[in-house]
């Protein structure tokens, strides 16, 4: 069970996942902090591009490889977001996320029945948290976004997809949130292919 330490290092979490994942333009559509305890999880809704009603798969070739790095991106963002209200590393807090992400680096890099090897896994894993790292740790609008988004989620627990975009552009009116390579909304909208269960980060 992964273990977070407060609610605040929870809030900055959930944030991050929300942060990056609208920066690469990926759907963004609920943040709920009302169900945290001891034994029950929050819930970050957001769209699978893998697995059960995935968006995306393997046969999209390159655009299913460039999105799914996004999502190991975003997926690390988590445990390096909880760090910015905390001041350390929650390894334990974000062991869910560093599973999903070593789950779908396997299933990206596997090839037919063969499973991909440890090294070539590491290398990628390595590329993605640097990336994560980049966004979190050393780009300010980033994580002025971060900030405000976890603010709202203190005080009010539970955003919805809008909600949340809103918090995050009126946190810095000035920029752009986008990934200049990021695949634009109007695409994801045409190519998703998930079923209506929810389905949660």
């Amino acid at each position: 069970m992964c273990k977070i330490n407060s609610i605040e290092e929870l809030a900055h979490h959930e944030a991050s996942h929300a942060v990056v994942n609208y920066f690469f333009n990926h759907p963004v559509r609920k943040i709920d902090l009302t169900t945290y305890d001891e034994k029950s999880p929050p819930t970050f809704e957001y769209l699978p591009i893998y697995g059960k009603g995935r968006m995306f798969t393997k046969n999209d070739g390159r655009e299913y490889e460039y999105i799914a790095n996004q999502s190991i991106i975003a997926l690390m963002a988590g445990g390096l977001g909880g760090q910015l209200a905390t001041g350390q590393f929650n390894t334990d807090g974000c062991i869910n996320d560093l599973h999903k992400a070593r789950e779908l680096i396997s299933y990206l890099l596997s090839k037919d029945d063969e499973t991909a090897g440890e090294n070539e896994m590491r290398a990628l894993f390595g590329q993605c948290l640097g990336e994560a790292k980049e966004l979190i740790e050393q780009t300010p609008h980033i994580q002025k976004q971060i900030t405000a988004l976890a603010s709202s989620l203190l005080e009010k627990k539970q955003l919805t997809g809008t909600e949340a975009i809103n918090i995050i552009n009126a946190a810095t009116p000035d920029i752009v949130n986008r990934s200049r390579d990021a695949i634009p909304e109007v695409e994801i909208q045409e190519r998703r292919m998930y079923n209506s269960e929810n389905h949660y980060a």
